[in-house]
Parts: C-alpha cells; structure tokens; sequence
C-alpha cells in the first residue's frame, strides 16, 4: 500500500466509524420522535447540525485524499477496480461501512420524515380552541384521530 493510500484508508476507519455514530444518532432521534418524548427529542437533536457540519468537513478531506491517492473522482466501485488485489480486500471492508452506514442514515431520515409528515397531517385535521389555544377533537363528523399517538402527544403539551 502507497503512503497516500494508506493515509486515505485510515483515514475512510475513521470516517466510516463517525458514519456510523450519525447513524445511531438518527436511531436515537427517531425514537424520540416515535415517544412523543420532547425531553428526548430535544437532546437528540442538539448535536444534529455540528454533526452535519462536521460531515460536511470529513466529506471534503475524504476527496482530498482520494485525489492526493490518485483516484480523483473515482466512485468507491472504480477504486476497488483499480487497486492491487493485496490492497482490496481491506479497502471492500471500508467501503461496505461506509455504504451500511450511509444507507441506515438515509433510511431512518426517511422513517422519520414520514412520520413527522403524517403527524403534521393529523395535525392539520384537529382544530384550536380559541379559548385555551390549544388543539380540540375535530368537530363531530371531522377527521378522527390516529390509535392514541397523537392524544399522546397532546397531552403533554
């Protein structure tokens, strides 16, 4: 292995282990949002945007690295293609951590803008008191609520 190449691969652990960690934090994030925990959920997503932030960070050294180890642009499938055979096995490895991570990142993201989205929707279809300012049943022959999630949720604010 290149010094370049063996810089980058060190520095791919290291990134696919903090992949990895915003990958369990989007777990932890999504079941605040499922609880209804505001508590929860609130700590959950304090670390959010330094952590895209910090993202955003590792992704432009990690194509510093890439084009320092001679592969530019390459996808991580074209860098396989490309390395000695003694060399790819360890680089497979890393990749298939990054992509794991990446994928589970991308599928709880989606999970939970789903489920914000039906619960803004079922919001929509309550109505306010003016009185109390506060969400009421939907008038009789209105829209029904969800299974208790959303009654839940309501009463704790």
């Amino acid at each position: 292995m290149t010094p370049a190449l063996r810089e980058y691969a060190g520095f791919l652990d290291g990134y696919a282990a903090f992949l990895e960690s915003m990958a369990q934090d989007q777990k932890d994030r999504y079941s605040a949002l499922i609880s209804f925990d505001a508590e929860s959920l609130s700590h959950a997503m304090a670390g959010l945007q330094s952590g895209v932030m910090q993202l955003e960070q590792m992704e432009q050294r990690r194509m510093e690295l890439q084009r320092k180890a001679g592969f530019g642009e390459a996808s991580f499938a074209d860098i396989l293609h490309e390395l000695d055979e003694q060399d790819r096995p360890a680089m497979e490895a890393l990749f298939r951590r990054t992509r794991i991570a990446v994928w589970d990142i991308k599928f709880l993201n989606e999970k939970a803008l789903s489920f914000a989205q039906e619960g803004i929707s079922s919001i929509r279809t309550e109505r306010i008191d003016p009185q109390t300012n506060l969400y009421a049943p939907p008038a009789k022959g209105g829209a029904k609520r969800g299974a208790g999630a959303s009654a839940v949720f309501e009463a704790q604010y």
